[in-house]
């Protein structure tokens, strides 16, 4: 029969183990809005209060741990994670991402909410209402997520930031430049098609401004309807500062300034 030496170690392994006497997070389950509320605001264990924080509804408590709405400071973890329930609860369409950046001032907050929805439509939208185009820059550079970092790079529109920041992301943030290289490109070849145009039109008012001057024969009519036709169809592309010096040529062109 075997020893109790033997059976000892053998008992202790086999045996369950004791209930744990550390409160786990999973006990809140069988609590009340109310006491998961209270723990989740003033709580003495963080691991318990971020578990009450998962567990709150919309309200003034989880948006005040949040910090979009007025209440006493809470700690980076803390407010993190009421930041990423009020994105679940966006996501489920149980809070009104319009409702409640409008009724906060605290921008970091709410585009740190923005991004951690899983749709991008409210973190657009954060970004869209930023109007100061050095922080969007920052956000490009500085942004948590890559995510938040390629929709702020679609909204640099000037030459001089797109360069900038081209220079401080080479080698680094591969998706991010590629927006940016892009803009710049597309900016490039817009400005060399603006000045092409100008040319264009600079040598057809030269030509009109010629006309008057030619004498009348047989191909003056052609030659007038040809530059006439080609100033019209300009007339769509001609920067402001142009349309008035490009209609008297126009004008000066017509049968009263032919010698007949």
């Amino acid at each position: 029969m075997p020893s109790n030496e033997t059976q000892g170690p053998l008992s202790r392994l086999l045996r369950p183990a004791p209930p744990s006497s550390v409160k786990s997070p999973g006990g809140l389950d069988a609590l009340s809005a109310e006491e998961i509320s209270t723990i989740a605001m003033h709580g003495d264990d963080s691991e318990r209060r971020a578990a009450a924080i998962e567990r709150l509804m919309n309200g003034e408590p989880l948006r005040q741990l949040a910090g979009v709405a007025h209440g006493p400071p809470s700690s980076p973890d803390l407010s993190l994670a009421a930041r990423r329930r009020l994105a679940q609860l966006i996501d489920t369409q149980e809070v009104d991402w319009a409702e409640l950046s409008s009724g906060s001032d605290n921008a970091p907050a709410l585009l740190q909410i923005a991004d951690l929805c899983e749709s991008p439509a409210c973190l657009e939208q954060c970004l869209g209402a930023i109007d100061d185009p050095h922080e969007i820059v920052r956000i490009v550079l500085e942004g948590s997520s890559l995510r938040m970092r390629q929709l702020a790079a679609q909204r640099v529109e000037d030459r001089e930031n797109l360069n900038r920041l081209l220079k401080q992301l080479q080698g680094k943030d591969k998706s991010v430049y590629r927006i940016l290289k892009d803009k710049r490109d597309a900016l490039r070849a817009e400005v060399h098609h603006a000045a092409h145009i100008e040319q264009d039109i600079r040598t057809l008012c030269a030509s009109l401004e010629a006309l008057p001057a030619r004498t009348y024969d047989a191909l003056f009519r052609l030659r007038s309807s040809t530059l006439k036709r080609a100033g019209t169809r300009s007339r769509a592309k001609r920067s402001p500062g142009r349309a008035s010096a490009c209609a008297r040529p126009l004008s000066a062109a017509g049968p009263s300034s032919r010698n007949t």
